[in-house]
């Protein structure tokens, strides 16, 4: 497979998968009137028992797979070296790997579902912080940016653990999500624009 990725089809994979996912979730929610920001969690979206289930799970199922094949389209670009780009590539992989995971186990299946959730938000915070401080050395202002959104991310995951009284329980989770969308859909226009390695 890793053979058949070329940068534009790395590229291309990515954009879709940042504009399905997050639209997967919008539309999911535009056809649930009982969700709220603050008393809902995004998976509620996929359970089966609502009309959102199908639309919410197939599309992050769907943003995953492709998600996957960006990560490895990028990896063979050999635009990064070094431990920390390899460390950083590996948790992207298992990232998007994790969110097609969280479509395919529904709230319903439990401490899969969970696992997977949980997966996600962790291999994406590595990520956003590990890519972040790579690409500061070849591409200051982005790499500071995505930094950013990796510790934005990192700073919101420990309120999944605690009660929080003024709710926000679908806003912690599109922390991660939206910054994860932003770092695939901007690289993956960078890769597209460049029409070469990005950098060396």
């Amino acid at each position: 497979m890793n053979n058949f990725i070329s940068p534009k089809v790395a590229g291309i994979c990515g954009i879709i998968a940042a504009v399905v996912s997050l639209s997967s979730i919008f539309i999911a929610i535009s056809v649930s009137p009982w969700f709220t920001w603050t008393g809902s969690w995004l998976s509620d979206l996929g359970r089966t028992i609502f009309p959102s289930a199908v639309i919410f799970n197939n599309g992050l199922i769907t943003a995953g797979i492709l998600g996957v094949i960006f990560s490895i389209g990028i990896r063979r670009l050999k635009a990064f070296s070094g431990e920390q780009a390899e460390w950083g590539l590996a948790m992207l992989f298992l990232a998007t790997l994790s969110l097609s995971f969280v479509g395919f186990y529904p709230v319903e299946a439990g401490m899969l579902h969970t696992l997977a959730s949980f997966l996600f938000f962790v291999f994406s915070i590595f990520t956003l912080i590990l890519m972040g401080n790579v690409l500061r050395k070849s591409h200051h202002g982005y790499g500071h940016f995505i930094l950013l959104l990796g510790i934005c991310s990192a700073v919101s995951f420990p309120f999944f653990f605690f009660e929080r009284p003024w709710g926000m329980n679908a806003v912690v989770e599109m922390v991660s999500s939206v910054s994860m969308s932003v770092f695939i859909l901007t690289y993956s226009i960078h890769i597209l624009l460049s029409g070469r390695k990005p950098h060396s």
